[in-house]
């Protein structure tokens, strides 16, 4: 895939940044298949855990392999403490993603879930000292008033527990990401592996491994293939190219993406004042992002002092 992009860039038909984007947009969609295939494939919570995690850290497992070989378990060791805790974070996130998703829709999770580059800036203010602009924290009210319309308006389509667990799994990727920002880069493809084998072992003993048929099988191979390792290596490899906060930017569509396929594969339709909660979380992340890149243009393009 890297080959065929650099081919591209250098034919001139598409630059590294053109590529970059799209690479990210096609990692979101990736990732916006989550509540397709949990309302997809009929097993029970912690068998659909198992098995995601499984062949989701397997397919992210034998893509470390291919980048470097021989020196695959170097890289696993060069994770450190740090590493690895990012990695057992979100392997138990990944836990509460899926009980969300079983328990409630797909857009109260997917909302709530969009709030993570807002959240993100509050902990780092209050974790490590990075103190967030007003405009960030104008837009987290934003977005909480949006999280409350949709919890509180939207019960009698949603589920207090499954809203929690969502609440819950933001908050673990929350974590997770101050665990990287405070030490030293973590291999992010490395550290997926870990999860999902930190997801399938907490889920083993509670799951039937072997009472999904063979079709359904091939419907967990591809779950845990597309939405956990591929999402996240076309987002490696496309986020290198453009600036964090274009990649922030096109991630928040998983947020219209996620509830779009569940309605049109399964008839789960939001009610009017879970798509108002909303479009009031897209707003103030997509408003803060723009604002973001905007606001680092300028910085780029001032003279130096």
């Amino acid at each position: 895939m890297i080959v065929r992009l650099t081919a591209i860039t250098r034919s001139g038909r598409l630059s590294q940044a053109q590529l970059g984007a799209l690479t990210v947009l096609a990692a979101t969609v990736a990732w916006s298949t989550a509540g397709f295939f949990t309302r997809l494939i009929p097993v029970d919570a912690w068998t659909l855990m198992l098995w995601r995690g499984f062949f989701g850290g397997l397919t992210a497992l034998l893509f470390v392999y291919a980048r470097h070989g021989g020196a695959t378990p170097a890289v696993f060791r060069s994770l450190g403490a740090a590493g690895w805790l990012f990695g057992l974070i979100n392997g138990l996130g990944m836990i509460a993603f899926l009980g969300a998703l079983r328990l409630t829709t797909v857009a109260h999770v997917t909302i709530i879930y969009a709030t993570m580059p807002l959240a993100v800036a509050l902990a780092a203010w209050v974790a490590i000292g990075e103190r967030p602009s007003p405009l960030a924290v104008l837009a987290s009210l934003a977005a909480t008033a949006g999280v409350g319309v949709t919890i509180v308006a939207g019960q009698s389509e949603g589920n207090p527990w499954g809203d929690a667990l969502a609440l819950i799994m933001t908050g673990s990727i929350v974590a997770a990401l101050l665990v990287q920002r405070a030490g030293r880069p973590v291999d992010p493809i490395a550290a997926a592996v870990v999860s999902g084998f930190v997801c399938m072992l907490v889920a083993l003993p509670m799951a039937s491994p072997f009472s999904p048929s063979a079709l359904q099988f091939g419907e967990l191979a591809l779950y845990g293939a597309v939405n956990i390792a591929l999402g996240l290596i076309l987002f490696f490899l496309g986020a290198r190219h453009i600036p964090a906060t274009t990649s922030g930017l096109i991630g928040a569509l998983d947020t219209p993406l996620a509830p779009l396929w569940v309605w049109l594969a399964f008839g789960e339709t939001p009610q009017p004042t879970t798509l108002f909660g909303g479009v009031i979380v897209v707003a103030a992340v997509v408003g803060y992002l723009i604002w973001s890149m905007r606001g680092s243009r300028a910085r780029g393009a001032a003279p130096a002092g």
